[in-house]
């Protein structure tokens, strides 16, 4: 085991014995609440493993009973600061860096992910959700508006990429700030499997991401790659040009210094 500030890096031989699986797990603060720490962490660390010759692929989870409890608060409670422009940058290099990630990637979904803990998910080549206990089913979603905030426009382009959903289903989602069960989030494309509460915790999750993974590991890498890049190229290029970045950038920033935020934030 490597142990990293804020996560740890485990590895798994994967059937067969040719390929090996790195365990990424994040153990940050409040629960994995997205603060410039972990963040920080979690570029480095997926920087480090693209570019590994000893790890095949990579299941991204949780130490915590939640998967993510989403923004650190305190940085969007006032986006004037310059440190909400360093986080916004860094949150969005991390969604880009999963989004292009040379490897196939799972997200293995062990409790909540709400609002921007979605960003984790999302870009990921696979999805797998634990459904969590039957009186208190895990849940994953934007609630964003529930604090009147808004989603980044990337990351909605990524959600109606990974759904398939037409566009008034999808801005039903948003505007009504639903959060979605695991088999709800199934029925929506959100996850590609269910791990029921009986299978056992975070293991159960990882060994059926991993078994998500092994099609992907099937597949020569150079083509898997290659289509990989093509199917996502226009999405990641609209993310990284200058332009559209620094717009989005200041528009979202903008929909956060409404006085409603701020109050609903600091309620």
């Amino acid at each position: 085991m490597r142990k990293h500030t804020n996560l740890f890096l485990t590895s798994k031989t994967l059937p067969g014995g040719r390929s090996v699986a790195t365990i990424l797990t994040m153990e940050g603060e409040q629960e994995n609440m997205l603060g410039l720490p972990l963040l920080s962490s979690l570029l480095e660390t997926l920087h480090h493993l693209s570019t590994d010759a000893s790890s095949q692929c990579v299941i991204l989870t949780s130490a915590h009973p939640i998967f993510s409890s989403g923004p650190d608060v305190t940085i969007l409670s006032d986006p004037t600061q310059p440190l909400f422009r360093q986080w916004y940058r860094l949150l969005a290099s991390v969604h880009d860096a999963l989004l292009t990630f040379p490897k196939p990637i799972a997200a293995a979904i062990n409790g909540h992910c709400p609002s921007l803990g979605c960003a984790l998910v999302l870009p990921c080549d696979e999805r797998v959700m634990s459904a969590g206990p039957k009186e208190k089913p895990h849940m994953i979603g934007f609630n964003d508006g529930q604090l009147g905030m808004q989603v980044p426009p990337w990351l909605v382009a990524n959600f109606c990429a990974v759904t398939g959903q037409v566009m008034h289903k999808v801005e039903k989602l948003l505007a009504t700030s639903q959060m979605l069960s695991a088999e709800e989030a199934f029925r929506y494309g959100v996850v590609d499997t269910i791990v029921t509460h009986e299978s056992g915790g975070v293991e159960g999750v990882v060994e059926a991401a991993i078994e998500r993974l092994l099609p992907h590991l099937a597949v020569p890498s150079s083509s898997w790659l290659m289509t990989k890049a093509m199917l996502r190229g226009e999405t990641t290029m609209a993310m990284r040009h200058e332009g559209y970045a620094k717009i989005v950038e200041v528009a979202w920033a903008n929909s956060l210094g409404l006085r409603d935020v701020n109050e609903r934030i600091s309620a």
